[in-house]
């Protein structure tokens, strides 16, 4: 784990991407030892240890935070024996899971939050927007969007 002290992100409060303040970092770290008392009863085989990093990001444009969680362990390495970090948003939440929806629809809707806290007429269009894009992919074609919805009801 590296210590920033700046880092790019998109802002899930605001939609910017701009470089956040790191403003909080903690440090977690655990061991594991693995004992064969076979081969050596006074040694373990090998230590693997376990990194957790939490840190928190302020943006600078809507002054929210942003929490994420970085994970690596001794044991899992790429080829060149750099660690393996996963990295993962914790705060905000995710908004949607995108497992369940149309991967179109999903951006769709996306986009219409990331201008939700700079004009909300302009969400309410892409807004409406997705919600065509859904009735479309449900099989939809009616003229506008309230004969589509009528329809799927």
């Amino acid at each position: 784990m590296s210590m920033k002290t700046e880092k790019v992100l998109t802002c899930h409060h605001c939609g910017n991407k701009t470089a956040m303040k790191e403003v909080a970092k903690y440090l977690h770290k655990e061991t594991e030892e693995n004992w064969d008392y076979t081969y050596d009863p006074y040694r373990p085989v090998e230590v693997i240890t376990y990194l957790t990093e939490w840190c928190l990001f302020l943006c600078p444009v809507c002054i929210n935070v942003t929490l994420e969680k970085a994970s690596q362990n001794s044991e899992e390495t790429e080829p060149g024996g750099q660690p393996i970090i996963s990295e993962e948003l914790l705060y905000p939440f995710k908004t949607i899971e995108e497992n369940y929806i149309p991967k179109n629809v999903a951006k769709a809707f996306e986009a219409a939050l990331k201008v939700k806290q700079i004009d909300g007429a302009i969400c309410a269009i892409a807004i409406r927007r997705t919600l065509e894009m859904m009735c479309k992919d449900k099989g939809e074609e009616g003229k506008n969007l309230y004969r589509m919805l009528k329809s799927l009801s």
